[in-house]
């Protein structure tokens, strides 16, 4: 999905605050990574720079400096300061990120005197962090609707059946908590749950006894999350998140006679990919997709006041996946 909303290439950003006659592609350019080496009558046409979008393939330092240089041509510069450069790191962005100042350039051969240079943000090798565009920390909260996927057992057939299909689809709700390195990288907190029940009158078609059949089902998750971010502004943002977690299961059931009790808890996946809207300085609106993974292999239950461990072969696991659709609003701090 982020792969079709955005481009694999990296974001370009311009401030150009005056421009001269664009020159040709094949214009040379000089680049410079010390402000002591620029020429003294050099002037200030702008900044560009260049970072990750979310998905960016190309984005070597080469390819980078030559994006930076086709903006400077186009504003009518020859020469470009670097004042920024961001490695690829493990926990940051894996392309190289550049910010640079676009220099009209008249007289190559002047130097800048000693006492009048102020010394710039970058270089000499070493990385800097450009400013982040987009909130640190978001919290978020949301609403919506969920189906389960589980088949029903082929030994639950008539009013049975059809009554246990009406607790396979409920409402969801979740809350989470998102703290991010960069513009494109963060880790979070995530808690979901799931809700459904059903009651109305059936009949046992094997002893023909006729009661209530009341059910409740409930399934909770909580666990840490990798968060992705990608933005073509600072408005619009798309994520795509996947974390693991611990998932609790709770399922009360009373048919006719039988009041039964089951509960367990395993290991939860979570997928989750979303859109949202940042509407002002710290509040927006977001819609989420999102799937909760997970089985479970055992369970206790409680029939009738006698309690008991069951354990299942791997073709009777009680399958607790969700599909979940919800929307919410959101809080950021910048």
């Amino acid at each position: 999905l982020l792969c079709l909303i955005t481009s694999c290439a990296p974001k370009i950003t311009t401030n150009i605050a005056k421009n001269y006659p664009p020159l040709s592609p094949d214009e040379p350019i000089e680049v410079y990574t010390d402000e002591k080496n620029v020429p003294a009558d050099a002037e200030l046409l702008g900044s560009v720079r260049v970072r990750d979008s979310g998905v960016s393939t190309k984005c070597d330092s080469a390819t980078v400096i030559e994006l930076i240089k086709t903006e400077v041509r186009k504003a009518g510069g020859n020469g470009i300061l670097i004042t920024e450069h961001k490695r690829p790191s493990i926990w940051g962005s894996s392309c190289h990120q550049m910010t640079g100042d676009a220099l009209k350039i008249t007289d190559f051969s002047a130097t800048m005197p000693e006492d009048s240079i102020v010394k710039h943000l970058s270089t000499n090798n070493l990385p800097i962090r450009p400013k982040m565009t987009l909130p640190k920390i978001k919290f978020a909260a949301n609403f919506g609707y969920g189906w389960r996927t589980a088949k029903l057992h082929e030994s639950i057939t008539g009013d049975m059946r059809t009554a246990f299909k009406k607790v396979l689809s409920g409402p969801v709700w979740d809350a989470s908590f998102n703290y991010y390195f960069n513009d494109n990288w963060g880790i979070g907190l995530n808690y979901a749950g799931y809700y459904s029940s059903h009651d109305e009158r059936v009949q046992n078609t094997e002893t023909l006894a006729i009661g209530q059949f009341e059910i409740d089902n409930s399934i909770t998750y909580i666990g840490p999350a990798c968060l992705m971010r990608a933005s073509s502004n600072t408005k619009w943002f798309f994520n795509a998140n996947i974390g693991l977690g611990y998932i609790g299961y709770s399922s009360k059931l009373n048919v006719i006679d039988t009041r039964t009790k089951t509960t367990g808890g395993s290991v939860g996946f979570l997928t989750e990919v979303g859109a949202e809207y940042k509407f002002s300085e710290n509040w927006g609106l977001g819609a989420n997709l999102s799937a909760i993974s997970s089985s479970l292999g055992k369970v206790s239950m409680d029939v009738n006041g006698k309690k008991e461990s069951v354990k299942f072969n791997s073709k009777e696991h009680e399958n607790l996946h969700t599909i979940r659709l919800s929307f919410g609003l959101r809080y950021y701090i910048n």
